[in-house]
């Protein structure tokens, strides 16, 4: 199944309603939708593309950056001008909670919990004293434990998207489905 994103195309005004159909039965989605009057629904077509560049990690260019670089980039890139984010943080937190699993949240949190951690140090680089270098150590020490953490959850998030042993109705797994024959 391929992901939301690969269906983008920066080289075209790419409709999201037409690449993403299954977006137009969602109430939250479908009100939006009705209430953009531009031509081929562009504009709340670019505010859904913004938000899929937001909060997808699947073919996502600019998931390595930070939550706040990342808006900057995409308001740039997609928009070409300020996006206003906070008229659309119910739609954002909708998407997050009807499209990512309790593990993907948690990964996310403590993705962003981690930036906003390596900011701090990265900023405090320069007024580390005697006095303080043992805090600086052992916040660098706790970074390090966060980071093997983050790693862990990745990779039982990236076995649950595989789906991996899954199997609906509770049934138990064919001997052709575990790959066996």
């Amino acid at each position: 199944m391929s992901s939301i994103l690969s269906k983008f195309d920066p080289t075209k005004l790419h409709n999201f309603w037409e690449s993403n159909p299954q977006f137009n039965n969602i109430k939250i989605y479908k009100s939006l939708k009705a209430k953009d009057h531009t031509a081929k629904y562009l504009q709340s077509s670019k505010i859904m593309w913004a938000i899929a560049f937001f909060v997808e990690r699947e073919d996502n260019r600019f998931i390595r950056s930070t939550e706040e670089e990342r808006k900057t980039l995409i308001s740039e890139e997609i928009f070409g001008s300020a996006f206003k984010w906070k008229e659309h943080t119910k739609l954002i937190e909708y998407w997050k909670k009807e499209n990512k699993t309790s593990l993907e949240r948690q990964l996310e949190a403590l993705e962003n919990y981690m930036d906003k951690r390596t900011i701090l140090l990265e900023n405090s680089a320069n007024t580390i004293t005697l006095e303080n270098l043992k805090l600086a150590d052992e916040a660098i020490n706790r970074t390090t434990g966060l980071a093997e953490r983050i790693t862990k959850l990745k990779g039982m998030v990236e076995e649950e998207q595989s789906g991996k042993g899954e199997v609906h109705g509770g049934r138990v797994e064919s001997l052709s489905e575990r790959g066996i024959i």
